[in-house]
């Protein structure tokens, strides 16, 4: 038989169950804490309704036709290229893609061992800030972070080649896209704020393509270039 348990939840078991953080600090008496907690809202709660609103603004500024940004951002991950250029959404992006958005590996002959070059694979060019550039110039880069804007008309379930654009130089070195998913600058930064979200590149260098920089130009935002490994080897 069992017994009926007369022992109240403490302070910090309440908080846990409104998802509160266990560093948060209540003030004042037990009793007051305890009113705290039983008015709040709970935290995680809050913080869904928050991106909900975010998005739902998103939605009015910047497409306004009756298609979702849910429903596009996941158009523009199958290669649909959407009616109007906007930043995707990388909260519903990873809703979609929870793991990884493509994984890549590449062929190697096999009496060498040498990589071979796919031409007709997509490559996207990618500025890499003045402060970022050091691992770039060794090929020991391992990662590359978009800033916080991307945009929709990428598609990326075709990302397969990176290439580091160098501020006032250009494009030499290419890379390849092992994985790309959405993730953020904490995996490696913990200053960073854990709720910023980015899309991740994991990367592997390849070659230098070129036997020094090819000027070219940044076509999406002064910031993007989304061509073909043909294209980029003919300029």
């Amino acid at each position: 038989m069992l017994r009926k348990s007369n022992k109240s939840l403490t302070v910090r078991e309440y908080a846990r169950i409104q998802t509160f953080p266990d560093e948060w600090k209540f003030a004042g008496t037990i009793s007051d804490q305890y009113k705290q907690i039983g008015n709040a809202v709970p935290v995680n709660l809050s913080y869904a309704i928050g991106r909900s609103i975010m998005r739902l603004f998103n939605d009015i500024d910047a497409y306004q036709h009756e298609d979702s940004r849910f429903d596009v951002a996941f158009n523009v991950a199958k290669g649909m290229i959407p009616q109007q250029l906007f930043a995707i959404d990388f909260f519903d992006m990873q809703q979609v893609y929870p793991d990884e958005i493509v994984k890549n590996t590449l062929r190697r002959a096999k009496s060498s061992k040498e990589k071979i070059l796919n031409t007709q694979k997509n490559v996207l060019v990618c500025l890499v800030k003045k402060e970022n550039l050091a691992p770039y110039l060794d090929h020991s880069a391992k990662i590359y972070y978009t800033g916080k804007d991307f945009p929709s008309t990428v598609k990326l379930n075709h990302l397969y080649y990176f290439m580091p654009y160098t501020k006032k130089k250009g494009i030499r070195d290419l890379y390849l896209i092992r994985v790309a998913r959405i993730g953020t600058k904490y995996e490696v930064r913990k200053d960073a704020d854990p709720n910023d979200l980015r899309l991740v590149f994991e990367i592997e260098f390849v070659k230098q393509l070129f036997p020094d920089y090819k000027p070219i130009r940044l076509a999406i935002w002064d910031t993007f270039t989304d061509t073909t490994l043909d294209k980029i080897m003919q300029m």
